[in-house]
Formats: structure tokens, sequence, C-alpha cells
């Protein structure tokens, strides 16, 4: 149940984060890669991962490192196809989707669409790993991120989807 229940207010929290504006314009502190703002037209990073048998590569990126969390957001296609990472921690490192600690629970969350009402998250009893993200470099200066991960996304019916392959090169992040 307590599973259920965190699953439950991340997904809201995932949808109060990424749906919260009418049009397809970007959300606040993303990345539009063909509008020239924000960095945008300049923007050099990337984020990919493998399901399915295809890539998804996201054509909107933001990040953010604040209070204690880096939070990861790729988005693809007008339906806003989102796969949003979360880590209770702002330093390099390894760290366990699905596995909590002091600080939290670190999350990826895969949503289809937002005209879909399937969302794939990592989550477990909060000490199985349901994969891993390494965060292997923080630019503060430049306020860019890299770094890879891997997770397996769960529905609530047990159906799980394996993501592989993925990496995060040079995104810009705000702090």
């Amino acid at each position: 149940m307590k599973n259920v229940k965190f699953g439950l207010v991340l997904v809201l929290s995932i949808f109060m984060s990424v749906y919260t504006s009418c049009d397809n314009e970007p959300l606040e502190g993303e990345f539009d890669m063909n509008d020239g703002e924000n960095g945008g037209g300049n923007q050099t990073g990337s984020f990919q991962v493998d399901f399915d048998d295809q890539t998804f590569v996201a054509e909107q990126i933001s990040a953010t490192l604040i209070d204690g969390v880096i939070n990861i957001t790729g988005l693809r296609g007008t339906n806003q196809e989102a796969i949003i990472l979360t880590i209770n921690e702002t330093t390099i490192g390894t760290y366990q989707f699905g596995v909590g600690s002091s600080a939290g629970i670190n999350g990826a969350t895969y949503l289809e669409s937002n005209g879909s009402s399937n969302v794939w998250f990592a989550l477990t009893d909060g000490i199985e790993s349901q994969g891993e993200i390494t965060i292997s470099e923080i630019n503060e200066i430049n306020l860019t991120m890299s770094g890879t991960f891997s997770f397996t996304g769960f529905i609530p019916s047990g159906e799980s989807k394996v993501f592989t392959n993925g990496a995060f090169i040079n995104i810009n992040f705000e702090d």
C-alpha cells in the first residue's frame, strides 16, 4: 500500500510539473531546441534512452539542481511524451532508482503521452533497485550536467518496460 501511495504522489507531481501548460509551448525552464531563446537555438545537450526497440530522443530538455534534488526531464513530440528522472542528491556519483534514503526515494518515470493513462515508474518497496543513474559531470560554471541511466518501469497492472542506454550530455540546468 505504501508503494501505491508513493506512486500516486509521484505521478501527480509529475503531471503537475509536465502539464501545467495548456499548449505545446515549453514549460518554464525548458529549452525549445528550435526557438533560439533560453539557449535553445544553441542547445548542444542531448537526452536519449532506448526502449521498445526504438530510441527516445528528447526534443525539449529541462533540468534543475535545487534544494538537494536533481530533476531532469526530456520531452518528445506534440503529445508531450516524457521521461523524468529525480535524484535526491546534487553531486556526481551513481544512485539507485526506487531505493530510499534519508533524503527520499530516487525516481524514474515515463509518461507515454498526455492522452494516455500509462505512466511507467521505477518504484519498489524502497529497498530493491529498479535501475540506476550515474551523474558523471556537473559543470557549475557553464551550468551543464552529463550522465547515463537505465531503469525498469512498471504500471499498476504489474507490466514492465525496460529502458537502457540512457544518456544526457551537456544539458543545461537551473540552480
